[in-house]
C-alpha cells in the first residue's frame, strides 16, 4: 500500500512537471512570436531586449511557482561591464543599477572552465564560480537559496531564488531566452552592416555624378536633409524618411551622360542643349534600374523636375500624378540650387532664395510646387537655412 502511495505521488509530481513544461513551451512560443513581430533590426536595443526577457522569465508559468525572485544582469557597455538588478514589485518588473565592480560580466574562473549555463542549489553555490557574487548579495541583505546562470564575458544573466530547487530544466529555459536575444543581436549587427554597405554604395554612386559637375559641392548631402525634413513635417513613415534622406542623393546621377560643355555652359542653353539636359532624368532612371530597394531613388531621378502645374519634364506630369518624393525633391533641389554658385548664376542668400520660391521670378513660380509642401517650406524655411549652414558648400 505504501509503495502504491509513493507511486501515485511520483506520478502526480511528474504530471505537475509535465504541465509546467507545457506552460513554459506555450509561453516561450508566444514570447518568440511577439519578438519576431516587433523586431526592428536597425533599431535593436540589447538592454531593452533583455528587459523583455527578464519580464518574461519572472512572470512565466503563472500556474507554477517555479520562477526566480531576483535577476542580476551583467552587460558590456562602452567597454566595461555594468550590472543591473531586476525585482518584481506589485506585478511590475523594475531594473536598477548595481554597484558591483567586476572586470568581466562572467567570473575570471570561467576562462579555465568554460560553459555558458549553470545551476546551483544551497551549499553548491559556495563552491561555485559565482561565490563572490553570492557573498556580495548576502552581504547586501539578499540571501541566495539557488541560482541559474548564463555566463559569458560580455553578457551574463543570474536568476536567483526560485521557490524550489533548480535543475537542468530551469537552465534550459534561461538559455533559450538568452539565445533569442543574442540571435537577434547578431542578426541586427549583420543587417546594420549590410545597410551601411548599401548606404555607402548609394553615396558612392551619387558622388560619381559630380565628376561632371564639381560646382555642386555637398549639394547631394544637403538635399537629402531637406527632403527628410519635409517628409517629417508631412508625417510620413520613418522608413520613407530614411529612404528619402539616402536616395535623394541619386537625383542627378543621370548627369554622368550629359556633356560637360552643357553642364558648364555659362549662358542660357540652346533649344537642342536644353532638350539634351532634360534627358538626365531618363538617364538617371535607367542607371538606377529596377531593383526594389532603389524604387524611391529611381522615382526621384525621374520626376524631380516635374511641376505641379504640369509644365515640368520629362513627362509633363501634374498634381498628385507626380510621386510625393518627386514633389518633395522639387522644393529641396530648387532651394539648394538657388543658394549655390553655378556657372550660369551667382549664389542667392537665404532670404532671396525663399522669396523666389514663394513669390516667383522669371524662371520659378509658386505654381510649380505642391501647395502643401510649399506651405511646409514657408513655415520651416529656417530649418533649410540651418541645414545649408551646417553642411556648407
Amino acid at each position: 500500500m505504501l509503495a502504491r502511495i509513493r507511486m501515485l505521488l511520483k506520478v502526480k509530481s511528474l504530471n505537475e512537471k509535465l504541465r509546467d513544461a507545457y506552460c513554459t513551451i506555450k509561453n516561450l512560443t508566444a514570447f518568440g512570436e511577439s519578438i519576431i513581430q516587433t523586431f526592428q533590426p536597425t533599431d535593436f536595443d540589447l538592454l531593452f531586449s533583455i528587459d523583455s526577457i527578464v519580464s518574461q522569465l519572472m512572470r512565466m508559468n503563472g500556474e507554477s511557482p517555479s520562477r526566480p525572485g531576483t535577476i542580476i544582469l551583467g552587460v558590456e557597455e562602452e567597454g566595461q561591464c555594468n550590472f543591473y538588478r531586476y525585482s518584481q514589485v506589485g506585478g511590475r518588473v523594475t531594473r536598477e543599477h548595481m554597484d558591483l565592480h567586476q572586470g568581466s560580466c562572467a567570473p575570471a574562473s570561467l576562462q579555465k572552465d568554460p560553459g555558458p549555463v549553470y545551476f546551483y542549489n544551497g551549499e553548491e553555490m559556495v563552491r561555485s564560480h559565482f561565490r563572490d557574487l553570492v557573498e556580495h548579495l548576502e552581504a547586501s541583505g539578499t540571501p541566495v537559496r539557488n541560482m541559474v546562470t548564463y555566463a559569458s564575458p560580455s553578457l551574463s544573466l543570474y536568476a536567483l531564488n526560485y521557490s524550489s530547487d533548480v535543475s537542468q530544466y530551469e537552465a534550459a529555459v534561461l538559455e533559450s531566452l538568452v539565445m533569442q536575444a543574442l540571435f537577434l543581436k547578431s542578426l541586427s549587427e549583420q543587417v546594420t552592416e549590410t545597410e551601411d554597405a548599401f548606404s555607402y554604395t548609394v553615396y558612392s554612386l551619387a558622388r560619381a555624378a559630380e565628376a561632371q559637375d564639381h560646382d555642386t559641392g555637398d549639394h547631394i548631402l544637403r538635399v537629402g536633409e531637406y527632403c527628410s525634413t519635409i517628409a517629417e513635417k508631412l508625417k510620413l513613415s520613418d522608413r520613407f524618411i530614411r529612404n528619402i534622406r539616402l536616395q535623394a542623393t541619386l537625383h542627378d546621377i543621370g548627369k554622368i551622360h550629359t556633356s560637360p560643355a552643357i553642364l558648364k555652359k555659362p549662358g542660357r542653353l540652346s533649344k537642342e542643349e536644353w532638350a539634351e539636359m532634360q534627358k538626365h532624368t531618363l538617364y538617371g532612371a535607367r542607371i538606377i534600374g529596377e531593383h526594389r530597394r532603389f524604387e524611391m531613388g529611381k522615382s526621384i531621378a525621374l520626376t524631380h523636375h516635374e511641376k505641379w502645374d504640369g509644365t515640368g519634364y520629362p513627362g509633363g506630369l501634374a498634381g498628385e500624378k507626380i510621386p510625393v518624393e518627386g514633389r518633395i525633391m522639387a522644393v529641396a533641389d530648387t532651394y539648394d540650387a538657388l543658394r549655390t554658385v553655378r556657372v550660369y548664376k551667382p549664389a542667392f542668400d537665404h532670404d532671396d532664395a525663399c522669396r523666389i520660391i514663394l513669390q516667383g521670378d522669371d524662371r520659378t513660380l509658386p505654381g510649380h510646387f505642391d501647395p502643401e509642401i510649399l506651405g511646409i517650406f514657408k513655415k520651416n524655411k529656417h530649418l533649410f537655412e540651418e541645414i545649408f549652414e551646417r553642411i556648407g558648400d
